[in-house]
């Protein structure tokens, strides 16, 4: 068995499993379970998601960012639980690229501890604002920091958007907190094995 932990903006699961790619919900005490789909394979369409990772030389301990969080560095927790809600419905029902595409800017802006992250590293809302006009995509939080991402239809684009995000570094164009350069990657979501539509 294997501890597994899955989070998306706000949304967050863990549970034991036996190996497996399964993503489930998990509600209440742990009592309720739902199979989540994921992101799936439509016909006609991409079957992965492109992800670009940015993380900044500077850490975002977990403890200090839910403290601040819990000292009142959160946006208003009922829009936040909304669309966590929302979108794990959704995500539970099997999202296409395209549709996970088209939440990107709601998805990136339902982390609630943003704030918190914000106010614990010096430099992250600067760095988001930057690298939002440097790739023009939303940029959202991945847990509590203080690693960032954007969302593509493909590999390739995530690709291409993290070779621009390496030459504006290597240029001294976008400012970052932390010494030594931020880690940059391009990525997949995997598409489950849902239905072709």
């Amino acid at each position: 068995m294997r501890l597994l932990f899955w989070a998306w903006c706000g949304l967050a699961a863990a549970q034991t499993v036996a190996p497996s790619r399964d993503i489930t919900l998990i509600e209440g005490r742990g009592e309720r379970l739902t199979r989540l789909h994921g992101v799936t394979a439509h016909h006609g369409q991409p079957t992965h998601a492109g992800v670009l990772l940015v993380t900044p030389p500077v850490p975002a301990h977990t403890a200090a960012v839910f403290a601040a969080w819990a000292g009142g560095a959160m946006g208003d927790p009922g829009v936040v639980r909304r669309t966590s809600e929302h979108f794990a419905s959704e995500f539970g029902s099997g999202l296409s690229v395209q549709a996970l595409l088209e939440r990107a800017g709601v998805l990136a802006s339902a982390n609630d501890l943003w704030p918190a992250a914000g106010q614990v590293v010096a430099g992250l809302v600067p760095l988001r604002r930057a690298l939002t006009r440097l790739v023009h995509r939303p940029i959202g939080l991945s847990g509590s920091g203080p690693t960032l991402w954007a969302l593509y239809a493909s590999a390739e684009e995530a690709s291409a958007a993290a070779d621009v995000v390496r030459q504006a570094i290597a240029a001294g164009e976008l400012p970052f907190p932390g010494d030594g350069e931020p880690f940059v990657a391009a990525t997949t979501i995997e598409s489950g094995q849902g239905r072709i539509e």
